[in-house]
């Protein structure tokens, strides 16, 4: 099963810290079952606390997630903290700005740029989901004006124009994203602001991840950046079973599949092996009730018959009754 990307800790009874740390959400392509289980989570702490500081360090993930958490911080009525400890990348920043107060460590960066995903299938399949990051972007504008007061469109023309925005700490500050800057460092990479934002994913995701998924990216990426016996596309479409035709994007939607799918695996995998330690459960409990049974046969005493067996509507059930012969009598005359 995959490791939450966050983690609830409570400071007082009416204070807690939630750490949304690493690749956000279990799926790339719709809201996730952690999603749910956040917000409802959060939810409760509202119940009881106060104020909830939330840390956050992470390259971004899934905008379905993250659009759920920003909305649920969004309309509580507590009051929220948001820190940035490292690293608020894509969602990841997003989600940054959905607090009431938002801090960062001096050294900590902020990284936003246009959404992006991928999609296989028709012509119209394609237009359909261009359609939906057409309208991915107008929230994530939208989230982003509600916070520093900018128009929409200054910050669709600043921010999404498909490169990656990095800014520091004190950039953010002047961009009205961050309020407060605090005098702690954060440990980032050097190279980070330089990084791919597949490699950057890459790094949070292996931490994060199940091997499986990891095992995934890491092979198609290596791919790409063999600098021997470098595998050229034609190949790599055969590798995949794919159409003569296809190009790149559509590998990178396969493999893209492919990850998705494998996440979706794991949980079946993990469903399937409840199920099996339940049956064995099961069992080792009819194994006893057997022996037991046996011992009561067996047993010293009267004249008995031998056991009856009856069922109900709801299941079976094997039952040991030790009758004498005078009480088969007296039933007999009833």
């Amino acid at each position: 099963m995959n490791k939450s990307y966050y983690k609830i800790q409570y400071k007082s009874e009416i204070e807690a810290d939630v750490l949304i740390y690493g690749v956000i959400g279990d799926s790339w392509f719709e809201e996730s079952i952690t999603a749910k289980r956040f917000v409802s989570e959060f939810k409760e702490l509202e119940k009881t606390c106060s104020r909830v500081n939330i840390h956050i360090n992470s390259p971004g993930g899934s905008v379905f997630d993250g659009l759920a958490i920003f909305n649920a911080i969004q309309q509580s009525k507590v009051q929220i903290h948001t820190y940035n400890d490292g690293l608020a990348a894509s969602m990841g920043a997003i989600i940054l700005l959905s607090g009431g107060t938002v801090h960062s460590a001096k050294n900590a960066l902020v990284m936003l740029h246009s959404p992006m995903g991928g999609v296989y299938g028709t012509e119209k399949d394609i237009q359909n989901y261009l359609s939906v990051l057409e309208k991915v972007k107008g929230s994530l504008v939208s989230c982003i004006s509600s916070k520093s007061g900018a128009k929409p469109e200054d910050i669709e023309k600043k921010y999404f124009d498909f490169a990656d925005h990095w800014l520091t700490a004190e950039e953010a500050k002047n961009e009205g994203f961050i309020d407060e800057i605090e005098s702690n460092e954060a440990k980032v990479p050097e190279n980070v602001s330089s990084m791919s934002y597949t490699d950057i994913v890459n790094e949070f995701d292996s931490l994060m991840r199940s091997p499986r998924r990891v095992n995934i990216l890491s092979w198609f990426n290596n791919l790409f950046d063999k600098k021997e016996n470098e595998m050229n596309l034609s190949e790599l479409i055969k590798v995949c079973n794919l159409d003569s035709n296809s190009t790149e994007a559509d590998v990178i939607a396969f493999v893209q599949t492919l990850v998705s799918n494998s996440t979706e695996l794991e949980t079946v995998r993990n469903d399937l092996e409840t199920e099996r330690d339940s049956h064995a459960e099961t069992k080792n409990q009819l194994d006893e009730a057997k022996k037991q049974i046996e011992n009561l046969k067996n047993a010293p005493g009267d004249e008995t018959i031998d056991v009856t067996k009856k069922t109900d509507d709801d299941s079976s059930r094997v039952t040991s009754d030790r009758l004498s012969k005078d009480d088969i009598e007296l039933f007999k005359n009833i």
